[in-house]
């Protein structure tokens, strides 16, 4: 929006009793060429309602002049503004806005202490891992699941074994999902066990997350025996994540049970297991390969082929 009529019009709407309201025309006004003074103005606003969609405007508009401003909001009486000002500084993803959004983590409310720790993740700064670290243990489950979210976000391997511990002892279930997929973006080897000891229970989403973080692991030389174990699952989805797991992990000790899944009655699971015996490159797994090229499905018949190329290349 470039119309100065148009942009006044987006300004005094700001104040709408329709939150649906207010939400599109902040969002219009923060991409549109409306002047940095006159969100400045909103932004200090006596009505919490128009310092909140000021907020909005400023996430969507990305202006880092506008920064310091929406970080003395994050003291804001008023907590829907405060929450919103945690939001917008995740938006604008300036690392000096990391110290502000820590103080936030430790003293708001729980809305407040969440966004401060999702807006963390999105600046992906080193300087916040200690602060999300301690927001892993907060009485509240929605803030340890934006910490640990933000964490994985941040990728550095300091906080793998506390996010390990909650894999094991969270007692809610978006909490170890969260932990589970951030252990899979950090990438270390050494939380293998931790994952795979999800493999042995009875969620099967968590059981295909902690799969697919195990197939992320640098450096992991030998598939973990629950992963294994897992490849005989009922469930289809987490029998094509551990096949491209164990894939992926290329350990040869794992040639049977991918030979296994040549036969399962999923495609994709057959394709997963053709191609993870072709990272492996073993040539035990040649005769199993080779009746797989009378494989029904075309596709499957060309990844075996080029995992019988790969071998003999090994």
């Amino acid at each position: 929006v470039r119309d100065a009529g148009a942009i006044r019009r987006l300004s005094a709407t700001l104040g709408h009793e329709d939150p649906c309201v207010r939400r599109a025309a902040s969002a219009m006004l923060g991409e549109s060429t409306v002047d940095d003074a006159v969100l400045q103005t909103a932004l200090a606003d006596p009505s919490p309602r128009i310092r909140e969609a000021a907020l909005h405007a400023v996430g969507h508009a990305e202006r880092p002049t506008l920064r310091t401003r929406s970080e003395a909001l994050l003291g804001d009486r008023d907590e829907s503004v405060a929450t919103m000002a945690a939001w917008a500084l995740g938006q604008l993803e300036d690392a000096a806005s990391v110290g502000p959004l820590a103080a936030a983590l430790e003293r708001g409310g729980t809305r407040l202490r969440a966004t401060a720790a999702w807006a963390l993740g999105e600046i992906e700064d080193t300087k916040a891992v200690p602060a999300l670290r301690k927001a892993l243990r907060d009485r509240e489950a929605a803030v340890r699941a934006e910490a640990a979210d933000a964490l994985g976000d941040i990728e550095s391997p300091e906080p793998a074994e506390d996010l390990e511990r909650l894999v094991g002892s969270d007692p809610d279930r978006r909490v170890r999902l969260e932990a589970i997929q951030a252990l899979g973006d950090i990438e270390v080897a050494r939380s293998a066990p931790a994952l795979a000891a999800v493999l042995d229970g009875s969620d099967i989403e968590l059981s295909v997350a902690a799969a697919e973080a195990i197939a992320n692991l640098d450096e992991l030389a030998q598939a973990p025996a629950p992963l294994v174990r897992a490849a005989s699952s009922g469930d289809p989805h987490l029998r094509h994540a551990v096949a491209h797991a164990l894939g992926e992990i290329a350990d040869p000790a794992t040639v049977a049970a991918l030979t296994r899944l040549l036969s399962d009655a999923d495609p994709e699971v057959r394709r997963a297991a053709v191609e993870g015996l072709g990272e492996i490159g073993s040539r035990d797994a040649v005769p199993a390969l080779t009746r797989a090229l009378s494989d029904p499905d075309p596709e499957i018949r060309r990844a075996v082929a080029e995992a019988l190329g790969e071998i003999e290349e090994e």
